[in-house]
């Protein structure tokens, strides 16, 4: 008997020791397997109800071990690693656990495998901070993620994530990539920049190489754990292509190995500057908006489920809290315009966030994790904006084309979109790659396409586009071909047609109709008035110069000057801030570049660059004013200037070039527009029956026409898309162009109502919503009535429900697992990483408090501040990892 004893006590002390030795969240689960520890339920003295347990819709990525400060209350941790310790203490904590899979390497083996490195065409590595080297996808690496993902799916990972599988342009010269190069062509590799063909081929390859090495992962994954899920990170496809990086988006999708992706869209990419009338800059919602929705529509109808990423802080350290916040916000504001879409990784690295941002703000974010995880469970999405049903593109094809020899100007892809999505156009971007798929066009009215940034994938798209015209379609063509359109490995060039527009022309009407370039009048001669010889780079040259003008107007009443770069080699040109002519001793003219002024006075712009209140001209790029002078007086330009500028002038008359106005009837329309673009523009011929609605001022020639075509139609533009965002005019002149096709209404503002939800942006116009609401953006969770925002401004609210009767938990700033709402008593249980604060907010269907009290998992008290506001309480307490139960005792 003594025996037995012993080996029960010995027994005892090691279940006791293995409890001990595991998580606190994971060692406490309570008897009935509720996750509530036991003496925290007899402490409560009710029953909690589970809230509805449904499919993950949130998660978090990290490379940590689980830890009470990082616990975030998300269905998901995403684990950077596919080692047993790390998997094990997620596991072990209640989480479903992914495992995410990285490209990039260490230094040990990017030395061990140099060949493998992607290098620049002056052999030098990409890498991160020179410890974190981009790889190619060459057969060692893919054996050595096979392996990773064996290791992942053993430890207990339920599914894989490879994760930012990029290829960027400017490499290609490594030795892995040109031996790829030999065996797929058969021939000698080519530098990506010595020709279109070279460049184009490369770009193709390095795409298939990428797809390669991540069907390999996922039909691994198949292998070894069939109900493994297998998933994607990527970023957007707009974001790859403007950053120059090559992936081919639509291709992956359509791989049957893949289930779902991850759509990884967050302040450091949607804050890239785009250009919008005439001016650089950072709109973060607008472009979060865009790449959301590019990402949406690559998976739309595919049966595959997307995730959007979205990230308090980002990638650089050195940003503001405020600078955070903001930027957060908005590209919270545009995933959640997407109502199709309800899953969400709420964040990257909790480690970054939990312990270094204020705690005011870590409240934020677990108020935006607790509306994340309710948003699959909204019924019903009704969004107020402008004219809906207009959409633009993105391919595969926009990452062949950007880098040397020729690089498409990204700047067209700004101008098809941000003049219409900033008047509270819901435009939205589908992918080319799809567009033949039955069905995939219905429901847009509007499509604008353009060929300088991409290429189509087949004949089929063509006939597509076509068919979905003759339906009720109307389809705007802008721009020319880019220079890849003859490129002979080309479907269209082997199908016996220059250029893929030739073939879309000939399959629309099925003619070929004739297409001419159109030059630019004869630019005037020049004469140096100011250069900068030295290689100034760091604007230490700054300051203000004065350039007498007086020779060119002394048989004129104006003068021209050109501002271009002195060594275009290097890209240091011009820079410029703010222009002032004297005539005669007497300032005549002074305006700021960038400011509407200058408009007034800019007659040419040949791809210059305007940030932050500063124009400049890098490498070929160059600008002209026409500043008038009386004849015969003296003239002195004084400029703001720096760096290497080459300042021209020119006493020629000269107007550049412009379009005009052919029909007075359609009043939208300019009756003349300055076209500043000095590159040269291609014009079809229009076939017989269309109208022209703007000519070539100088020779006359049609450069916008359009024409019926079954129950919709076409409008051709000649004018490059660049130039909708190149001014105000510009954005004018494509919203008119809409306009003539679809009856076109903005609203200034776009207000999305998703279940109990009310998702604001605000671009000219404000708003004001009825009805009573929590601002769940602030952590205080305030009540607010009617509530307004301003124009520029945005908003998340949610919608007290009329009509309650009795006391309710409002909005809650963590998890809530558990819940028991009665006229006496409030009670719940609720979880979020240990050291932040919670904020919940309660009605109190005037009912007067009693008391409030609050326990940890260990029974321990925990300190509730209580703020009565009206028939509204705010609770405030200290989060823990392993939950808090709060009672809240209302008198009879």
């Amino acid at each position: 008997m003594r025996q037995i004893l012993v080996v029960l006590v010995f027994a005892i002390v090691l279940l006791i020791a293995a409890v001990d030795a595991q998580e606190p969240s994971a060692r406490r689960p309570g008897a009935d397997g509720n996750r509530i520890p036991d003496l925290l339920q007899r402490l409560l003295g009710v029953s909690l109800r589970p809230l509805a347990r449904r499919d993950a819709v949130t998660s978090f990525q990290t490379g940590a071990l689980c830890q009470p400060s990082i616990a975030v209350p998300a269905d998901v941790a995403i684990v950077y690693s596919s080692q047993a310790e790390r998997i094990h203490s997620w596991l072990q904590a209640g989480y479903t656990v992914h495992t995410m899979y990285g490209f990039r390497t260490y230094t040990d083996y990017a030395q061990a495998h140099p060949d493998e490195v992607q290098r620049d065409r002056y052999g030098l590595p990409l890498v991160i901070e020179r410890v974190s080297y981009y790889m190619v996808p060459a057969p060692a690496r893919i054996e050595a993620a096979k392996q990773y993902v064996r290791e992942a799916l053993a430890n207990g990972s339920v599914a894989i994530v490879p994760e930012e599988p990029e290829y960027f342009a400017r490499a290609g010269y490594e030795e892995s990539f040109k031996q790829e190069w030999q065996r797929v062509y058969g021939e000698e590799w080519q530098p990506p920049h010595s020709s279109p063909l070279a460049r184009w081929r490369s770009e193709r390859l390095k795409a298939q190489m990428e797809l390669n090495i991540i069907r390999e992962m996922l039909r691994e994954a198949q292998r070894v754990k069939p109900d493994a899920c297998r998933m994607l990170a990527i970023h957007s496809p707009i974001n790859y292509a403007n950053w120059g990086i090559v992936f081919p988006h639509a291709a992956a999708v359509a791989m049957p190995e893949l289930q779902e992706i991850i759509g990884q869209v967050w302040t450091g990419t949607a804050r890239t500057p785009c250009l919008l009338d005439g001016i650089r800059a950072e709109r973060t919602f607008e472009t979060a908006y865009l790449e959301y929705s590019s990402l949406w529509h690559l998976v739309r109808g595919t049966g595959k489920k997307v995730w959007f990423l979205m990230d308090p802080v980002e990638d650089n350290p050195n940003r503001t809290m405020e600078d955070y916040r903001s930027n957060y916000e908005q590209t919270l504001i545009a995933a959640l315009m997407f109502p199709d879409v309800a899953r969400y990784e709420a964040m990257p690295w909790p480690e970054r966030i939990f312990g270094r941002v204020p705690d005011p703000q870590a409240t934020q974010v677990l108020s935006v994790l607790s509306v994340l995880q309710s948003m699959s469970e909204q019924k019903g999405a009704k969004l107020q904006a402008g004219t809906s049903g207009i959409a633009t593109f993105t391919a595969d094809s926009m990452m062949w084309q950007r880098a040397e020899p020729v690089r498409s100007r990204w700047e067209n892809f700004d101008g098809l979109t941000y003049p219409l999505l900033t008047k509270g156009i819901p435009v939205q971007v589908l992918s080319l790659d799809r567009a033949h798929e039955q069905g995939y066009l219905n429901g847009f009215k509007v499509l604008l396409l353009n060929y300088d940034t991409m290429t189509p994938p087949s004949a089929q798209t063509h006939r597509a586009i076509k068919r979905w015209v003759e339906q009720g379609g109307w389809l705007i063509i802008t721009g020319d071909d880019s220079p890849y359109a003859g490129v002979a490995d080309a479907w269209w060039v082997k199908a016996g047609y220059k250029s893929p527009l030739e073939h879309l022309f000939a399959t629309l009407w099925g003619a070929t109709l004739k297409r001419e370039p159109l030059g630019m009048p004869p630019m005037p001669a020049w004469t140096t008035v100011a250069r900068e010889e030295s290689g100034v780079t760091d604007l230490s040259n700054r300051q203000r110069y004065r350039i007498d003008l007086s020779p060119f107007v002394k048989e004129n009443d104006s003068v021209l000057v050109r501002f271009s770069d002195a060594q275009p080699s290097d890209g240091w040109g011009a820079w410029v801030t703010e222009l002032r002519l004297e005539v005669d001793g007497k300032p005549t003219i002074r305006f700021q570049v960038g400011s509407p002024a200058e408009k007034a006075y800019l007659v040419a712009d040949a791809s210059s660059g305007l940030v932050g209140g500063s124009r400049f001209a890098d490498g070929q790029a160059f600008w002209v004013y026409r500043f008038p002078a009386r004849k015969g007086a003296q003239a002195i330009l004084e400029v703001e200037m720096g760096n290497q500028f080459e300042v021209c002038a020119s006493g020629q008359p000269w107007r550049g070039r412009a379009v005009v106005r052919a029909n007075p009837a359609h009043t939208r329309l300019p009756a003349r527009f300055p076209v500043r673009t000095l590159s040269t523009l291609t014009v079809t011929a229009p076939p017989r029956g269309a109208e022209v609605l703007l000519k070539d001022e100088a020779s006359g020639k049609p450069v916008v026409w359009r024409q019926s075509l079954g129950k919709g139609g076409v409008l051709v533009c000649a004018l490059p898309p660049e130039m909708f965002a190149s001014s105000p005019e510009g954005g004018e002149l494509l919203r008119a162009l809409v306009g003539l096709c679809v009856p076109y209404n903005e609203s200034g503002n776009m207000v999305l109502k998703r279940g109990d939800y009310t998702i604001v942006r605000c671009f000219e116009r404000g708003v004001t919503l009825r009805g009573r609401y929590v601002n769940v953006l602030q952590p205080a969770l305030p009540v607010v009535n009617n509530p307004s925002v301003p124009a520029g401004g945005w908003g998340l609210f949610k919608a007290i429900p009329d009509g309650l009767k009795s006391p309710a938990v409002l909005h809650a700033t963590a998890r809530m697992t558990h819940l028991q709402a009665g006229d006496n008593t409030t009670a719940f249980f609720i979880k979020a990483p240990s050291g932040t604060t919670a904020a919940v907010r309660l009605y109190t269907a005037g009912k007067t408090l009693a008391q409030v009290r609050a326990w940890g998992g260990e029974g321990n008290a925990v300190e509730v501040n209580v703020r009565s506001e009206g028939h509204y309480l705010l609770l405030n307490f200290p989060n823990h990892a392993e939950g808090v139960g709060i009672r809240v005792d209302w008198q009879p």
